[in-house]
């Protein structure tokens, strides 16, 4: 599993090479984790390392979300994103459903803890891992709002499932090592009315799913809609979707620090996002 460097402890086990930018080699797989080791990789300005699981310790991953949550949703959405694949008009299972209220119920009990952003991205699959971050800080989101538990899961099933129109855009295109073309680009902005062929949900969560791209000086796609008339849970999902995607590695760019994202989201706010 990647580890983010500050989420690393001594006696993980490394099960990948670790290179420098420059591609010096750092640690050999097999390498069993020291404090130096930890100390090193912060002055080589490491990222992430891929772990044993073997060798986790318990608590590493549990600041208000647990390990074993996290897992159940992204096993709960890989087996939907399957089916979506070569089926339409589908609703979520109660497994989906529960897996998600298990989320609410960990971000409230975990309410008065410091929700470290930096923590959350442990997987490797982008669309599962994406998708599970969206649907994570969507609920702290709609916490922070004072939303009650009802409302909370309903948020949270359409952070997971907001992405789904994905599953129609041609991998070739989705998992592109580098910037789009214009063609591609156009097939990519499609994932939202994909959607509405996938999905036979709520009103709340179609919006997620079909306007997350929409802005709020409508400049957004695929409709153009225009402040009021974007969805509320939209409207939280496309912050949480943006800062996401944007702290992310991807194959062709490091990820944005997050305090430089946190400026571009706040900056944003009247044009782009809901204030």
């Amino acid at each position: 599993m990647r580890v983010f460097l500050g989420d690393l402890q001594p006696g993980m086990k490394v099960v990948h090479d670790v290179r420098s930018r420059d591609s010096v080699l750092l640690l050999t797989a097999g390498t069993v984790l020291t404090s130096k080791h930890i100390a090193s990789l912060h002055k080589w300005e490491v990222s992430a390392v891929y772990v044993d699981m073997g060798f986790l310790p318990p608590a590493a991953f549990e600041p208000f979300v647990s390990l074993a949550t996290r897992q159940n949703v992204v096993r709960e959405l890989s087996d939907f994103l399957r089916r979506s694949e070569h089926s339409s008009h589908l609703c979520r299972t109660p497994a989906m459903e529960e897996a998600v209220v298990a989320i609410v119920d960990e971000v409230l009990r975990n309410r008065s803890s410091q929700f470290n952003l930096a923590e959350m991205r442990n997987y490797d699959e982008y669309l599962l891992s994406h998708s599970l971050g969206v649907c994570v800080l969507a609920v702290i989101t709609g916490v922070n709002l004072g939303w009650q538990r009802d409302k909370l899961v309903q948020l949270g099933l359409a952070g997971l499932l907001h992405d789904v129109g994905k599953v129609k855009v041609p991998r070739v295109i989705l998992l592109k090592p580098g910037p789009l073309n214009r063609r591609e680009w156009r097939e990519m902005r499609k994932h939202p009315i994909y959607a509405l062929d996938i999905l036979d949900e709520e009103s709340c969560i179609m919006d997620a799913a079909t306007q997350h791209h929409e802005t709020m000086d409508g400049g957004g796609y695929p409709y153009g809609l225009r402040e009021e008339a974007i969805g509320e849970f939209a409207r939280v999902i496309a912050i949480a979707d943006v800062y996401d995607a944007m702290t992310a590695d991807r194959v062709y760019r490091r990820a944005v620090p997050v305090h430089e994202v946190l400026e571009i989201v706040y900056a944003s706010g009247g044009p782009r996002f809901d204030p």
